[in-house]
């Protein structure tokens, strides 16, 4: 978030920023919550091969040093991912005590990723998830009537981007396989904006604790430290990865 006041050029014509309002500036005067970034991982991710073999490492950063391993297969393990939607729904329930139509986002990697993440928020919650996709009818219409509506999860792959308004979000799970800084924080703008009703004018931002979406954390935590917070959860279990004969590793 940064808003220029006015810029002078040089006979380069590179501009020399003059002014400029960033997410300190909006926490301090109450335009934005506060960032808070829970980084979920597992005490024991385990691979099996299709030979049988079985490998085991203490965390994700781990696993992805030592594995040839698509990140793609962390995102649709079901037991990381039942443990990631199970602590982002029970953060949305605790909101909705205070304030009930406080939503959730859950950004996917893909329409298959996304139906499936819809199956077990489902049944998790005992009620349907609103799904937007490229494939969803009128998904602007769908995304308009989610913002006017109570309903507490939306699901979305790429559609609700930067430029797109739902202040009552509050808690947004980042399970998309890209992991940039700059799709991080744009992410995380989707739930920053603060209402006049939050009684918990906190940002709740969810992610797996892949090391480079851990180290933009760390960058966030270090520029703002006073207004912003970074969880660690590590599940005191297992995640199981099952390698496809088929697959070609990335």
């Amino acid at each position: 978030m940064r808003t220029v006041g006015y810029l002078l050029y040089d006979q380069n014509l590179r501009p020399n920023m003059q002014f400029s309002y960033g997410l300190n500036d909006a926490v301090k005067e109450g335009v934005c919550r506060t960032p808070s970034v829970h980084l979920i991982d597992s005490s024991k991710w385990r691979v099996i091969e299709p030979d049988h073999t079985t490998r085991t490492h203490n965390s994700l950063k781990q696993l992805l040093k030592d594995e040839n391993l698509a990140y793609q297969h962390v995102l649709e393990e079901s037991l990381f991912l039942s443990n990631i939607l199970h602590y982002a729904n029970e953060r949305l329930v605790t909101l909705r005590q205070d304030c009930n139509d406080v939503g959730g986002l859950i950004v996917a990697s893909s329409i298959k990723h996304a139906t499936q993440i819809q199956r077990m928020l489902r049944d998790i919650t005992q009620q349907e998830p609103w799904l937007v996709t490229s494939d969803t009818d009128k998904s602007h219409a769908v995304i308009q009537r989610f913002r006017d509506s109570s309903a507490p999860w939306l699901i979305s792959v790429g559609m609700v981007s930067e430029g797109t308004d739902i202040p009552r979000l509050q808690v947004c799970c980042h399970l998309s396989r890209i992991c940039t800084e700059l799709h991080f924080r744009q992410v995380l703008g989707r739930i920053l904006r603060k209402r006049p009703q939050d009684s918990h004018p906190q940002a709740t931002l969810i992610v797996p604790a892949h090391p480079e979406l851990s180290e933009f954390a760390a960058i966030l935590k270090a520029e703002i430290p006073e207004h912003v917070s970074v969880v660690w959860r590590k599940k005191k279990g297992g995640s199981l990865i099952l390698r496809d004969p088929h697959e070609f590793s990335m």
